[in-house]
């Protein structure tokens, strides 16, 4: 199976959606790095989560949620939504906002889910599958709407242009569809292992103008990112436009909405060692060499104790703010505890190196100087009991800490002599109640003795 992206900001960047390994959807707060909710399939350890997006700015509305009369006028921002595909094929919708499931389609794919791509004009949303099909699905029925075989071999990503013309599959190769007719146009060579990536390039357009459909792909276990242009006419020309160069596996990828005038492309490309290329280019027609990054960022965390060597903290996801300065948003750390930062690309400085504390580390102090305890000074006080005056003399009062003084050896006449063994056992037989009895009786008889005494001796007289 193709590698899963576990991690998604939204689209304003102010979430961000995480994938655990045990199937938990956690949502974090970029702005104070804090947990907000969390969500639990009730098959999470069996099904774990094998796709996850966020649905850009469209309005679905369950018919399975009543809605109160006063709120039929305000339907739910689609915005919203986080889109989760399982590897048993069911597909979720989750609200942020209501922090709890917002619906489940009532069908399903016959595998696991790979991606989806979500169709505002036709009110619907597309799925991908390792079972070789795409399922277009009405969110308000929770059924399927359509559903073809689009390759011979699994499907491991999709995505829709902006203008919502085209959808493209990818496997290895890739392929173009009409949405509205829903026919192959166009098939390129793609990548020699799946592609887990797949993306158009959205133009920071509002004047109406035509926009070129530019894409961007990239595989498992390769250090090629491409940018293809989708033209029907000119079905021949199945190679990539750009290709862009990697030092390291790449593991996501990250586009900015370029100027229709300036046409500059911002792209930033996430590792398997949570380091973050930078690359800039003008899509301006097809280039022969690849390019090569031009900014590497990376997260570490500050020395301790004197040692020079920092240990390096992933980054998880990224993306970039739409504003004219540039920015960059990043989440770091493990799926335990996130943190965020944002900070201005500068392609002056060909690497940047941000050292932030590890938010998953729990920091341990450790006192060097053990604290002091001093007595108060009692000089001049008074101290107060219920119902009478307590005496303030020096006695009551703890004296000072004072150096103690040497103790002196007892002289060995006033030692105790220690007793040896047959002295204990003959105090100990004397102490028992059989010894007393014997005494006793021997006292008896020696009594006895003493009285007959003397009339034994008149008898042996006589």
């Amino acid at each position: 199976m193709a590698s899963t992206i576990s991690a998604r900001f939204s689209n304003d960047l102010a979430k961000l959606a995480h994938s655990s390994p045990d199937g938990i959807i956690r949502i974090w707060d970029s702005d104070t790095s804090k947990l907000q909710s969390e969500y639990s399939p009730s098959s999470h350890l069996s099904s774990t989560c094998s796709c996850l997006c966020w649905s850009p700015n469209a309005v679905w509305v369950s018919p399975k949620k009543k809605r109160r009369k006063s709120n039929q006028g305000n339907e739910l921002d689609a915005s919203d939504l986080v889109i989760v595909g399982t590897s048993s094929g069911n597909l979720l919708l989750y609200s942020v906002s209501m922090a709890s499931l917002y619906t489940q389609m009532s069908e399903k794919h016959d595998d696991a889910i790979t991606g989806a791509a979500v169709c505002a004009s036709r009110n619907s949303l597309f799925t991908c599958s390792l079972d070789q099909h795409i399922i277009e699905w009405d969110p308000k029925s929770t059924k399927i709407s359509n559903k073809w075989k689009a390759d011979n071999s699994p499907i491991y990503s999709i995505a829709i242009s902006p203008a919502e013309e085209y959808l493209i599959s990818a496997s290895r190769k890739i392929t173009v569809w009409s949405i509205d007719k829903l026919e192959k146009l166009q098939i390129f060579n793609g990548h020699a292992s799946e592609v887990y990536y797949l993306s158009f390039v959205h133009w920071n357009c509002s004047n109406g103008e035509s926009i070129i459909p530019y894409f961007v792909t990239s595989a498992v276990h390769d250090r090629i990112v491409n940018v293809w242009q989708v033209n029907p006419s000119a079905r021949d020309n199945k190679n990539a436009l750009v290709s862009f160069s990697l030092p390291e596996d790449a593991k996501d990828v990250f586009l900015s909405k370029p100027d229709q005038k300036s046409k500059v492309l911002l792209m930033g490309v996430l590792s398997r060692t949570g380091k973050l290329f930078l690359f800039e280019h003008i899509l301006n027609g097809p280039c022969a060499k690849p390019l090569r990054p031009k900014v590497t960022v990376q997260v570490v965390s500050p020395s301790r104790n004197g040692v020079s060597s920092s240990k390096p903290i992933p980054i998880v996801s990224a993306g970039f703010v739409n504003d004219d300065n540039n920015h960059i948003s990043l989440a770091y750390g493990s799926s335990l505890k996130l943190g965020f930062e944002r900070f201005k690309y500068d392609s002056s400085q060909s690497e940047v190196e941000l050292v932030r504390q590890d938010p998953s580390a729990c920091e341990i102090v450790k006192e060097d100087d053990v604290t002091v305890v001093r007595m108060p000074s009692t000089k001049n006080a008074q101290l107060y009991g219920p119902g009478q005056q307590i005496s303030t003399s020096s006695s009551y009062f703890p004296k000072e800490r004072e150096q103690p003084a040497k103790l002196k050896r007892k002289a060995p006449s006033d030692e105790i002599k220690e007793m040896s063994l047959e002295e204990r056992v003959r105090l100990s037989e004397e102490k028992s109640p059989l010894s007393q009895a014997v005494r006793r009786v021997a006292g008896w008889v020696r009594t006895w003795g003493a009285f007959c005494q003397p009339m034994a001796n008149k008898m042996s007289c006589s």
